[in-house]
């Protein structure tokens, strides 16, 4: 996702760009350590007698660049988080509606599966097996109004035709809901099992 562009208080917020890389800056280890240097060369130089001390103990000099920094740097840094937490409110509010249109998306396709998955209004009557064992196989081809037109068998392991002939005659008495897609009765085929 791209990065939208932020506009302040500053035109094109050029100074809100440059108040974040500052702030970041700040809270690298380079700056404390370089900080920490130029602190101690500071005090050392002034405390040491050999040249003249331009900010000697307390080193009130010292102490004035501290608290101007520290009157810059807080605003900066409050500036830089309020632009960030801007960008994290645009974040969650893309990651949101995209989340909301996928559920959205999960309802639509659960509703399509709804209506497009063949559902018996009667089924077939059971067939007694007399003793068979093995499984059957069909497919059904069914109109738009839910009637079973063609039956044909594609497997049977029970080694009785009789038997798959009688499911097959009970199929064709089935009848189905009538499939819709887009809003119109579709004709469609099925395939049925039999277990015995």
């Amino acid at each position: 996702m791209a990065a939208a562009e932020h506009h302040g208080a500053f035109g094109q917020d050029a100074f809100g760009r440059w108040a974040e890389k500052t702030a970041r800056f700040f809270g690298t280890p380079q700056y404390i350590v370089g900080q920490t240097i130029v602190v101690a060369l500071w005090v050392v130089v002034n405390s040491v007698a050999v040249i003249r001390h331009w900010d000697p103990y307390p080193f009130i000099l010292l102490n004035l660049g501290f608290s101007l920094q520290a009157a810059y740097a807080a605003p900066l840094i409050l500036l830089a988080q309020t632009r960030q937490a801007d960008r994290d409110k645009v974040v969650s509010d893309a990651t949101e509606s995209h989340r909301e249109r996928e559920e959205q998306l999960g309802r639509e396709r659960v509703a399509a599966i709804k209506t497009e998955t063949p559902r018996f209004m009667t089924p077939p009557a059971p067939v007694p097996n007399n003793g068979r064992r093995g499984e059957l196989g069909f497919e059904a081809k069914v109109n738009t109004d839910g009637l079973i037109v063609d039956v044909r068998t594609l497997k049977n392991t029970t080694g009785s035709e009789p038997l798959a002939l009688a499911n097959a005659e009970a199929l064709k008495s089935a009848r189905f809901y009538p499939l819709i897609q887009n809003r119109t009765h579709i004709a469609f085929t099925y395939q049925h099992h039999v277990y015995y």
